[in-house]
């Protein structure tokens, strides 16, 4: 469903004038009040926090997050902005939002005058059971039916509880619902649906607060084909209306030139094109398609108008003769400014789209909690692309006759369940995440096959150890607490999108007063480096990675590390994960403080049997390149820096050749090595990162 537009008060359902803002109420309450609130809830929360196990009240810094967040959840005052906090996965998030709204519905605010103007609030959730865990959970403190659980899910009679009558749901301060739904609500322009509710009087209020957990998707990738104008088409032609088709064909016209135009550059080559973009025509056209019903239509029509509104990226990939393909667009939800906004994301720090987007005002928090306990095993065999999984998995169990035989198993979804059951022996419950279905069902399928292999040799403990295995991929973690007593996760794969869907994230949340329009057109190019293809240009970059790795972080704390105990740690818990992208890894760092990100994952399976054997096989590497990609992994871990000082690899004048031609394949003699220091790739790449080529020595 695409999402357009902003949210707007519902005037046409009001039954009386309101008498006074939410705004000025907020003016109106002084300090003591405010303090009296937060910290009434505050100690609600601390002490359901600590019935669970969470020690706040002796860590002053865990008090002052929540105190932060609690005050921002009540109280927050500028409707600019919104207010972001990343308080940690784990750390009293959902428990704060349920005190301080209950608390806000409660007798116990008689202190505050006139306190049911600031009351309304909608909070969105991620998930349908996550919205009626919140609301049962508001009504149950508050002891009366306030907030109401207002989504597509159906109740055992078949019935919807997004049905509910417009004036009965008035009568609900607080509405909670998927992001998903409002989106929903956004694209139909039905949002006044959810703005006002009435009081017991039958007094009008208007829903102000507007509570979002987790991110939520301001920003959709929607592709734009011809077949979408010929789709739409027949409607406004058969229109009775004739002035509407002759808007309509003016509003197509020049997208039609476009998709019939060729291509100037290469196939394979993003280009940027802009439109022009009629805003009365566009509203005109919507309107007939609503209030016709033309549901399908309209959602095919505002996928045209962003495509005209935003511009977007022509594809002609496979396109006869260089011809448009398609165009990759984006359509961005407007929240607008009627909203005091307040969101909690734990990866907030390490997600760029925040930092560039001007609509954001981050609150800052104390750190509270630390992952020393947390153990993150990574495999660097191949990178974690969904195509270099599937290759790994897919190629292999279809052609593994043409390999060798060896001592290594040959199958990589054979390997990875070889070593799942391993760890079963002294691991309690087991989480495998996937990048794709696919290979989820593979894994699945092989799983089960393995129970009747006789010849295997972890036959005999499969029955003992499958209920401790459970499978999952990245799209439906976030947010969910269905894993968290389990104490190992292995992560099988990375969540990458589409290479040119990074840069039209960068465009939809860059303040556009800064954007280099001659960037957007000619910097999405690639360059392949150390674990990974990067974009030339840093801004896509950081969008790329930052995206990334907060997914990654996400899903890493469904498991046992997203609680916290006593001494702000998280419990011991090992997480395997295949990466070799080090930007990613400092990233986990900078969200999991402490964590330790050990490159010790050892699978009983050899990659290379794949691309030795590969008919697309790469250009041979020379070892001065193998050498700065050594160099460029190493940067980005002191971790591992000390561990070679340690071990006597690193002195006081840089990392010892000697070591270097054991672990650089090509570089294995004194006359190749003086060949490489002398190499203009690595006096330039040493130059930039401000290290010293020595004799036997690179200065580190």
């Amino acid at each position: 469903m695409y999402s357009y537009g902003k949210i707007e008060a519902n005037k046409n359902t009001a039954r009386e004038v309101i008498k006074m803002t939410y705004d000025e109420l907020l003016t109106q309450i002084t300090q003591e009040q405010k303090n009296k609130a937060i910290n009434t809830v505050l100690e609600n929360t601390t002490l359901e926090l600590q019935q669970h196990g969470n020690e706040v009240k002796s860590r002053p810094q865990y008090i002052e997050a929540l105190r932060s967040t609690i005050s921002s959840i009540l109280f927050h005052n500028n409707r600019e902005k919104i207010a972001l906090t990343n308080l940690p996965t784990g750390c009293g998030k959902s428990t704060a939002v349920v005190n301080g709204i209950s608390y806000l519905q409660s007798e116990d605010t008689s202190y505050i005058e006139n306190i049911d103007y600031i009351r309304g609030t909608i909070i969105l959730r991620l998930q349908t059971d996550d919205c009626d865990k919140t609301a049962e959970a508001i009504n149950k403190k508050v002891g009366k039916e306030v907030a109401y659980a207002f989504h597509s899910k159906a109740n055992d009679a078949g019935i919807k509880k997004n049905w509910i009558k417009p004036n009965d749901l008035q009568k609900y301060p607080v509405v909670v619902l998927t992001h998903e739904g409002l989106l929903s609500l956004l694209s139909r322009g039905s949002s006044s649906r959810i703005t006002n509710w009435t009081n017991a009087n039958g007094e009008v209020f208007e829903r102000r607060r507007l509570i979002i957990d987790e991110e939520i998707a301001n920003v959709k990738i929607v592709d734009v084909t011809y077949q979408d104008i010929m789709d739409i088409e027949y409607v406004f032609a058969e229109a009775e209306d004739k002035e509407v088709f002759k808007l309509y064909n003016k509003f197509v016209k020049e997208l039609k030139e476009k998709f019939s135009e060729e291509t100037k550059k290469k196939v394979n080559t993003l280009i940027f094109e802009t439109f022009k973009y009629d805003e009365p025509t566009d509203e005109t056209l919507a309107k007939y398609l609503d209030k016709n019903r033309y549901y399908e239509e309209l959602n095919k029509y505002r996928k045209l108008s962003s495509l005209l509104r935003n511009g977007g990226y022509v594809n002609a990939r496979n396109a006869k003769d260089g011809q448009v393909k398609k165009f990759i667009t984006y359509s961005k939800v407007d929240l607008g400014t009627d909203f005091y906004i307040t969101q909690l994301d734990a990866t907030s720090d390490i997600n760029h789209l925040y930092k560039i987007n001007p609509n954001f005002e981050k609150i800052g928090l104390p750190s509270v909690k630390k992952y020393s306990n947390t153990n993150v095993h990574v495999y660097t065999g191949f990178t974690g692309s969904k195509a270099n999984i599937e290759k790994h998995t897919k190629q292999t169990v279809e052609d593994i006759d043409k390999f060798p035989s060896n001592t290594e198993i040959r199958n990589f979804i054979d390997a990875l369940i070889i070593d799942v059951i391993d760890k079963t022996q002294y691991k309690e419950k087991i989480l495998v995440v996937f990048n794709t279905m696919e290979i989820e069902k593979i894994f699945n399928e092989r799983l089960n096959a393995i129970a009747f292999d006789t010849i295997n040799e972890k036959c005999y403990v499969y029955g003992k150890i499958k209920d401790k295995i459970k499978t999952a991929h990245f799209g439906e973690l976030t947010g969910k607490n269905d894993w968290n007593d389990y104490d190992t996760c292995f992560m099988i794969g990375l969540p990458f999108y589409s290479y040119n869907h990074y840069p039209l994230y960068h465009l939809a949340n860059e303040d556009k007063e800064k954007i280099n329009i001659k960037v957007v057109y000619d910097e999405v190019t690639m360059r392949n480096d150390v674990g990974a293809r990067r974009y030339v240009d840093e801004n896509f970059e950081k969008v790329r990675i930052g995206l990334v790795a907060s997914s990654v972080v996400q899903a890493m704390n469904r498991i046992k590390c997203r609680n916290i105990n006593k001494d702000g740690n998280t419990p011991i818990t090992d997480i395997y994960i295949i990466n070799r992208d080090k930007k990613i890894d400092h990233l986990i760092r900078v969200a999991m403080p402490e964590v330790n990100i050990l490159y010790d994952w050892k699978i009983k399976y050899n990659p290379k049997l794949i691309e030795e054997n590969s008919e697309d096989k790469k250009t041979k590497e020379e070892p001065v390149d193998r050498l700065i990609n050594f160099l460029k992994g190493l940067l980005y871990d002191a971790n591992e820096i000390n561990k070679l000082r340690e071990e006597g690899h690193i002195d006081e004048k840089g990392i010892k050749f000697a070591y270097l031609k054991k672990m650089i394949k090509g570089l294995s003699n004194q006359n190749t090595w003086k060949k490489t220091i002398k190499h203009l790739k690595l006096i330039e790449f040493c130059k930039e990162n401000n290290l010293e080529i020595k004799y036997r020595h690179i200065g580190i």
